[in-house]
């Protein structure tokens, strides 16, 4: 199968801030919305931070990392030291009140998760030719 979904042309930059954050893996979220169907009364008009919170965060420098093993490809990736206006510089998900009031927490690593990504694309290829390459 030929990879040219996976490669992006250019450097890619990264400013400051340590981002974070967690690709959540599409079973995980799942699980949830099932849990919500079961107990849809406790769930019922409520807002909630649905991701990984502190204990399952990635940097932008680790998820490429992430995706260039999953592709085999590689980007150069350079720094900017100062953050810019549209920056964010954390983005952690406060799960809080959900991890409170549920047992539900995301059980696939951001590993697993770029991986079945990488896995998902590459099993589709052709069906994706015209949208993604």
């Amino acid at each position: 199968m030929d990879d040219r979904q996976f490669r992006h042309p250019s450097a890619t930059s990264l400013s400051g801030g340590d981002d974070g954050g967690l690709p959540l893996h599409v079973d995980d979220l799942c699980s949830l919305v099932l849990e919500q169907m079961e107990r849809f009364e406790a769930f019922e008009g409520q807002a909630w931070n649905v991701g990984g919170g502190r204990t399952h965060s990635v940097s932008l420098c680790e998820l490429t990392e992430l995706c260039q093993e999953a592709t085999g490809n590689t980007v150069s990736i350079g720094s900017e030291p100062e953050t810019r206006m549209a920056d964010v510089r954390v983005y952690l998900s406060d799960c809080t009140k959900l991890f409170q009031q549920t047992a539900w927490r995301p059980t696939r690593t951001a590993h697993d998760t770029v991986a079945d990504i990488a896995i998902w694309l590459r099993e589709r290829a052709g069906e994706l030719a015209g949208i993604v390459g």
